[in-house]
């Protein structure tokens, strides 16, 4: 099945794969956040799922731009995960984004023996937690969010034009604008190091920022 047609047969209230209950906000209430116990993927890999309740914690948000394009640290042209960030121009939305990492950080201070086999302060957290947003390499400019997103199976990132239909995913993420439905997945440990997984389940793309500039003659005598 073809992208645009997988896209336009998923509802925007669609349930995550494996999850009997879905729900979708516009904001983050922390009080009915919870991370499950760790477990080990078949790769290896240390995760601990984070749930709002009986459900998975799902955001929707308000505009946002995505400066660069999509890809992986090493520029693998092959990689189905890639990597994506979005900045954060919005106050509103970076004071709950804020207001997750600061929950991430408390909650596991106070479960870090169960989550980490071991009793962690809050100060040994915040050392080894990285943000769910990265602040931008240039004075002035916004925080950037970083998300996941998939090309292939069944988490693969659904796109839809302005309209609602389903279309196939932007070949060139730079400079686009966009309206993210976002996944706040789970918890991911490498060693002494953690932080969240934010996925990129749809994006209505509301365009680009490729305008011309409006220019006047530089010259006297124009």
């Amino acid at each position: 099945m073809r992208q645009s047609e997988r896209a336009f047969t998923r509802p925007t209230n669609f349930f995550l794969p494996g999850e009997k209950n879905q729900r979708t906000m516009t904001a983050i209430n922390t009080a009915t956040l919870r991370i499950d116990d760790v477990f080990c993927t078949a790769s290896g890999a240390k995760i601990a799922r984070i749930c709002d309740g009986d459900a998975p914690l799902v955001l929707m948000t308000d505009t946002l731009r995505s400066p660069f394009n999509a890809g992986t640290f090493d520029r693998d042209p092959t990689a189905t995960r890639l990597n994506l960030q979005l900045a954060v121009d919005n106050e509103s939305l970076l004071q709950t984004l804020q207001g997750f990492d600061s929950w991430v950080v408390e909650y596991l201070a106070q479960h870090s023996e169960r989550i980490f086999k071991r009793n962690l302060s809050r100060e040994q957290v915040q050392l080894g937690y990285t943000s769910v947003l990265r602040q931008a390499a240039k004075e002035g400019h916004s925080p950037l969010l970083r998300v996941k997103l998939d090309t292939e199976n069944r988490y693969a990132v659904c796109c839809w034009d302005q309209s609602g239909e389903g279309i196939a995913p932007p070949d060139n993420w730079a400079g686009l604008y966009l309206q993210p439905r976002l996944h706040f997945s789970h918890l991911w440990i490498m060693g002494s190091q953690f932080g969240v997984v934010v996925r990129l389940t749809d994006a209505k793309i509301l365009g680009g920022s490729s305008a011309p500039a409006m220019r006047t003659c530089p010259f006297n005598k124009c």
